[in-house]
């Protein structure tokens, strides 16, 4: 004697024995028939069942909890809520108090899970942690800092960039600028003024301040300077008058204004003296005669006291 052997599906339909069957046991015969489809169904039903109460399976056409449920949170924040099944449900939750009072803080404390725990507000930048700041007094920068470039004529406070430095230099030296300078090298940013053919490309803001007005150079890519070696300076004219007819970086040679000198005085001989006019007159046995010229004096040049300096011209 032995079970049947039990499946676990729920088909459709249980056999009915007919008045006729033949009364047949054991495995697959119609006597044990109905027994293996009923323990079927049996076995397939408490599956489920089984599935449900594990909770391996949802039960999908449950509508309400035999008992509500407590939902709960429990850390930082906090809050429960009763459930049943029957309805969605909301939670009213809390956050937990950090300690510290509402406001607005320059700087906080945050705890590993992004908590706000403190926070204050420094003045100094020594409260901020920043130990290689520049102080406000005579600060020290190094790197690269920059600063807006401020409109020229600017009269404030502000920072100067280099560009705003340059734009001022320009103005207060700017290129065709010729002056004196007590040494013998021409400074930086300056060239001598000696005459010299230099390159249009590499002196372009010279070249488009002076041209070529004192000399094209090779007539191709070089320009001359002005020659100031040995020179006077002499304000152009511009229509005053006082040294008309001048061309503007034009040179003048040296020259003396017309004038006239008297007798030099009475000179003696007993003949006629050259250079000397009017009749003789006898006087104690000699002739006297006045004199049309005068002694000479002088150098090569004409020229006041001067200091020589070296003429430089700005690029």
């Amino acid at each position: 004697m032995t079970n049947i052997v039990e499946e676990r599906d729920f088909k459709a339909g249980i056999y009915e024995l007919a008045t006729d069957d033949d009364v047949v046991g054991g495995p697959g015969g119609i006597a044990n028939r109905q027994a293996a489809q009923l323990a079927a169904r049996t076995n397939y039903l408490k599956d489920h069942v089984d599935a449900l109460e594990n909770g391996d399976k949802a039960a999908n056409k449950a509508s309400k909890l035999a008992t509500a449920r407590k939902i709960s949170l429990v850390g930082d924040v906090s809050g429960s809520v009763s459930f049943d099944g029957t309805g969605d449900v909301e939670m009213t939750i809390k956050y937990k108090t950090s300690g510290i009072e509402a406001g607005t803080y320059r700087q906080v404390t945050v705890d590993a899970k992004g908590n706000v725990t403190g926070g204050s507000n420094p003045t100094t930048l020594a409260g901020y942690g920043l130990t290689d700041a520049a102080p406000l007094d005579s600060p020290a920068f190094t790197g690269d800092p920059t600063a807006r470039t401020q409109p020229i004529g600017s009269n404030n406070k502000s920072l100067a960039n280099m560009e705003a430095l340059q734009q001022v230099a320009a103005l207060a030296s700017p290129a065709g600028m010729t002056a004196y300078f007590a040494m013998s090298t021409a400074p930086a940013g300056w060239l001598k003024a000696n005459g010299a053919a230099i390159s249009r490309a590499a002196y372009a803001a010279l070249f488009a301040a002076i041209g070529t007005r004192f000399g094209a150079g090779d007539n191709n890519t070089t320009f001359n300077l002005p020659d100031l070696r040995g020179e006077f300076i002499r304000g152009f004219d511009e229509g005053r008058g006082a040294d008309s007819g001048r061309v503007f970086g034009s040179g003048q040679a040296e020259d003396f204004r017309m004038h006239s000198h008297g007798p030099l005085g009475i000179v003696t001989a007993s003949g006629g003296v050259p250079g000397s006019s009017g009749a003789g007159i006898a006087l104690g046995g000699s002739n006297y005669w006045t004199s049309n010229t005068t002694a000479g004096t002088g150098g090569t040049e004409t020229r006041p006291r001067n200091v020589a300096l070296l003429a430089c011209i700005k690029y």
